[in-house]
């Protein structure tokens, strides 16, 4: 029979609840003489439930592990596209539930040093321009600045060419923080609903 992954998904759910309530049967007991295990009338009744429960523990096992074989292997070659990537559901499933992780944290490694590096040299221009205004002093001595415009700019430009603090940016980290961002926003906003589509629409053939 065919079914979606949807119901697929669903059934795994009941299954597993199953399971756990077959596999606490009990399976074996003892006896003392004649007298029937504790708590049943006969042994034949403890037989016959501990039969029941065994059979239905070994063919929900099997059901379940038929399903959850035949979703991963769908899962691993149904493609769907979240955002502007093309990736399998397999795909999309482990990066909702690991790799968006490692994106953010990345994502927040970037922001944390852009930040730090600004402040760096932010109060690093603010001891520049101390130390500039101290040099033009020192060098000019009383002389009138408008009248000095020249050597003034020309120790300013002397100073800022040796002392002035620049960003070392090989990967262009704004633009980088930029598209990492909406690449995380947009997958985080669509995976689930493609994903459910998805599941809806992929059918997978199981024994009825």
């Amino acid at each position: 029979m065919k079914m979606s992954i949807h119901r697929a998904l669903a059934e795994l759910k009941t299954l597993n609840k199953r399971i756990e309530r077959a596999t606490s049967g009990k399976f074996v007991a003892m006896q003392i003489g004649e007298e029937p295990p504790r708590s049943y009338k006969t042994v034949l009744e403890f037989n016959t439930e501990a039969g029941a429960f065994y059979n239905s523990a070994k063919d929900l096992i099997a059901r379940r592990n038929e399903i959850k074989a035949k979703v991963i292997a769908s899962n691993a070659v149904t493609k769907v596209k979240v955002g502007k990537e093309e990736m399998t559901v397999a795909e999309a499933i482990d990066r909702k539930d690991n790799g968006v992780k490692y994106d953010k944290e990345l994502l927040n490694s970037l922001r944390n040093q852009l930040i730090q590096v600004e402040r760096q040299m932010e109060l690093e221009r603010q001891q520049m321009e101390l130390r500039l205004e101290k040099r033009i002093e020192a060098d000019l001595g009383s002389k009138d600045r408008k009248a000095n415009a020249a050597e003034v700019e020309a120790i300013t430009e002397s100073f800022l060419k040796r002392y002035k603090p620049k960003m070392v940016d090989p990967i262009e980290i704004k633009k980088e923080i930029k598209e990492l961002t909406e690449r995380i926003e947009e997958f985080e906003m669509e995976v689930d609903f493609i994903l459910s589509e998805s599941n809806t629409s992929t059918l997978i053939e199981v024994q009825g």
